[in-house]
């Protein structure tokens, strides 16, 4: 069965990095992004099952062409409120300088029954391999005993 790591993002330079250091380690696995919540949850609502990570960010950048129309990429909370209202199948991490919407997204996810870690992002790319993928490595590799 087909194992999947999902990452909302919209910035191509964390994009890069993200995939690069999963791709090294997590070969095994189908690596998705998405830069928008609209496309995503319709992605969730038929394969949420087959997800070992999820990962968030809360902003994403300005509307977009989204299936053909101008459209609002959402919120990494759009989600949140969304995984709220299905079983947990997966740890969640949430990686956003939003300190609001990581909170509110963390702890609603946590109250929900999903194991949700949040990680502060710097202005240097180097958190995604100093902080971001320790988090992704114990997380998948727990998941995999």
């Amino acid at each position: 069965m087909k194992k999947f790591i999902l990452i909302l993002e919209d910035e191509l330079e964390r994009i890069s990095e993200m995939e690069k250091l999963l791709s090294a380690d997590f070969s095994g696995y189908d690596i998705i992004f998405f830069d928008n919540t609209p496309e995503m949850l319709d992605w969730l609502k038929v394969n949420l099952e087959k997800t070992r990570l999820i990962c968030l960010d809360h902003d994403l950048g300005p509307d977009r062409i989204i299936k053909g129309q101008m459209s609002d990429p959402g919120t990494g909370r759009d989600i949140s409120n969304y995984l709220e209202t299905q079983k947990a199948v997966c740890p969640v991490i949430i990686h956003t300088t939003n300190s609001f919407g990581r909170d509110a997204m963390k702890y609603a996810l946590q109250d929900s029954g999903w194991e949700a870690t949040a990680i502060l992002p710097t202005p240097e790319i180097s958190w995604i391999q100093s902080s971001w993928f320790k988090v992704v490595k114990q997380l998948l590799l727990k998941g995999d005993k």
